[in-house]
């Protein structure tokens, strides 16, 4: 585990899962500052708050170097976002359609399970969302088994982030 990537605070999985990311060795999360910003990230997500959930998942995947898959991961996440908040912002199809393309092939090698994200269902979404891009708003991504909803602590969270 680095260094800037620890966060004891961050708790272990529900019900004794095991998702990929999850170390049993350790009995940690791999990457906790990762775990946080997903389940910062997907709660906001589910709850309409796109820009924020982007700007969580950015802010983590600067700490990534190229070709890790905790990189690939959140820039597939930062796509998602972005795309359905142009189109539920700004109207525009076709830059959700070409963002979620991106994400599918950044997610194309994330294990299904990853940090407790259903990576299978935000295929869904994609797939779906190309096709029939008004599909995309308000879809619900799962983690650890449900569609968790936004608390003032995420949205606080994401107020915290300075990107630069």
């Amino acid at each position: 585990m680095d260094q800037h990537t620890m966060d004891p605070s961050i708790e272990r999985p529900p019900n004794n899962a095991t998702p990929t990311g999850w170390d049993e060795d350790t009995d940690r999360w791999e990457h906790e500052t990762l775990r946080r910003a997903v389940i910062h990230g997907i709660r906001l997500y589910n709850s309409g708050e796109y820009h924020d959930a982007h700007d969580v998942f950015e802010d983590e995947w600067k700490k990534y170097g190229q070709g890790k898959q905790e990189k690939a991961f959140l820039q597939g996440l930062v796509q998602l976002a972005a795309g359905v908040y142009k189109l539920a912002s700004h109207d525009n199809e076709t830059g959700l359609i070409k963002l979620f393309r991106t994400s599918r092939g950044y997610l194309s090698d994330v294990p299904l399970d990853y940090y407790g994200v259903n990576v299978s269902q935000v295929h869904e979404i994609l797939e779906k969302g190309i096709e029939q891009p008004e599909s995309a708003i308000g879809t619900q991504v799962e983690l650890d088994t449900n569609a968790p909803a936004a608390r003032q602590e995420d949205l606080e969270y994401a107020e915290s982030i300075e990107l630069v």
